[in-house]
């Protein structure tokens, strides 16, 4: 399942329709608790294009032990999550199982890695390889995504974005995943939006939603789009920005 197919905002690709906005005051914004803003890397700082897939192969390693993970994607169940963490040479290394554990707390989150009981006589490689595998959680961790879509999926970082735009009206937007640093605070959100012409990101809310810590996007028209009446051209364009949320909302990270 592809984050493109997520978009409820505008058609994914090409151009297929225009529309004109006209400047007009910028909306009230209402007083809700927001995230405070947070300074925006040039570059979205995780590559995940190099990690290689790891399934747990229980009884297959020597000795596992216990490592923290890297960084973890939380899809929009809020439940369904990538964990990425760092293990020696792929052949001669592995993962035994990842443990879930309510620590009373918080989750955390816990990969056994260690060197493969068949690998005994193989020679190798001094490295260290990025590794994902999926864990489903049994109740959600994060809300704000698309509820109603389970699983994992392509993940564009797609290019950053600020809040504090003026926008037309203040709607909430669903996210498409958030990546989550090793502090469980730090996190990136994934949406999809329109051309930055004539679409901006308003604010961040970081509330609890019936127990559960969620992120809510504040994405729309822009008030005052530039030139005072634009052509925005209707096409899906991918975002990240990052959220430092009020406490961790997993455990276990490599910090």
């Amino acid at each position: 399942m592809s984050v493109r197919s997520r978009s409820r905002l505008l058609a994914t690709g090409a151009a297929v329709a225009l529309l004109t906005l006209t400047a007009v005051p910028a909306a009230a914004q209402d007083a809700s608790p927001s995230a405070a803003p947070q300074p925006v890397p040039a570059v979205f700082p995780y590559d995940d294009s190099t990690a290689l897939p790891a399934m747990p192969t229980p009884g297959a390693i020597t000795d596992p032990a216990a490592t923290g993970w890297d960084h973890v994607t939380i899809w929009p169940d809020g439940r369904t999550l990538t964990v990425y963490f760092w293990n020696g040479a792929e052949g001669c290394f592995g993962l035994d199982r990842i443990e879930v554990t309510d620590t009373g707390a918080g989750i955390a989150v816990t990969p056994f890695i260690g060197f493969r009981a068949d690998a005994t006589n193989r020679r190798c490689i001094a490295s260290m390889q990025l590794y994902s595998t999926v864990v489903e959680l049994p109740a959600p961790i994060l809300g704000g995504g698309h509820a109603d879509i389970a699983g994992t999926g392509f993940l564009e970082a797609g290019q950053p974005i600020e809040p504090g735009a003026p926008l037309m009206a203040v709607e909430p937007q669903p996210w498409d995943a958030v990546t989550l640093a090793a502090d469980g605070v730090t996190s990136y959100v994934h949406f999809t939006g329109g051309v930055t012409d004539c679409y901006g990101l308003g604010r961040v809310d970081t509330p609890v939603q019936d127990g559960t810590q969620a992120i809510v996007l504040y994405y729309g028209h822009l008030a005052n789009p530039a030139g005072g009446q634009t052509v925005c051209v209707s096409m899906a364009v991918f975002y990240w920005t990052p959220v430092t949320l009020p406490a961790p909302v997993l455990l276990g990270g490599a910090i």
